[in-house]
């Protein structure tokens, strides 16, 4: 495969701290490749070891099993041992809860797949709209998906921050899953906390990611964005271009 990409952080404006991860991993000489995005929970203990926690179990699974015939599979695998992990060492810490959201891909010849936890998201660029590829695990998505409150009333709800589901919050997690599904060339994947999707409109950020430029380029202009709009949380931005399959 050949791949342009780039995974960046940045704290943001308002923060001095920075809770997000990324991961951008090439297996077998260019054969897959993994990328992941991770956002410490706020308000809890140890955001940021609870993302780096996440992009390391992700990073040291795939490593290890280099040519899994189940790739799928592996990054589910990688974010439960996460959550594991992040929970033990909140038993070992007298309790004190530490948790991150996590949306991870994996990318093969045979296709992709995608998983997640939380409100960081995946989307796909389509000509020059996003398709979001995941559903938020927070409060206000779930509310919306149940027709309690409309988008619009979501965009403004004083607890859209509010997360349902998190790497290392509970013993046990239920990480959702999209795919496996074709992959093409030509195509384009976001991977973003909520520091850059809840404060850059959709279209601004289909717009920039549809006039081409190089990756690490297109993740800076995005976080030159985020925080031109105020740069509230911090920002974790991946961005794939599949040249060649």
């Amino acid at each position: 495969m050949r791949l342009d990409y780039a995974a960046l952080t940045d704290p943001g404006r308002a923060r001095s701290h920075n809770e997000d991860s990324v991961l951008a991993l090439e297996l077998d000489g260019g054969e897959a490749f993994v990328f992941a995005v991770a956002d410490g929970v706020g308000g809890l203990d140890a955001g940021d070891e609870a993302s780096r926690t996440v992009v390391g179990e992700l990073s040291r699974t795939f490593t290890a099993e280099a040519g899994s015939d189940d790739p799928a599979g592996l990054l589910v695998e990688a974010i439960q041992r996460a959550n594991e992990a992040i929970a033990a060492n909140s038993r070992a810490n007298g309790g004190s809860k530490s948790g991150s959201t996590v949306v991870a891909m994996v990318l093969w010849r045979g296709g992709l797949a995608i998983a997640h936890a939380g409100d960081s998201r995946a989307y796909r660029l389509d000509e020059t709209a996003l398709e979001q590829l995941t559903a938020d695990h927070s409060l206000v998505a779930e509310q919306v998906r149940a027709g309690i409150i409309s988008e619009a009333q979501a965009a403004n709800h004083a607890r859209k921050n509010v997360i349902t589901r998190s790497v290392g919050i509970s013993e046990t997690l239920d990480v959702e899953t999209t795919g496996p599904m074709p992959l093409t060339g030509g195509a384009v994947f976001l991977l973003c906390s909520d520091g850059l999707h809840g404060v850059v409109e959709p279209s601004a950020i289909a717009s920039t990611l549809a006039e081409g430029g190089p990756a690490e380029e297109t993740c800076r202009q995005l976080i030159h964005m985020a925080n031109q709009g105020g740069g509230p949380d911090n920002i974790g931005v991946v961005l794939v271009r599949v040249h060649e399959v």
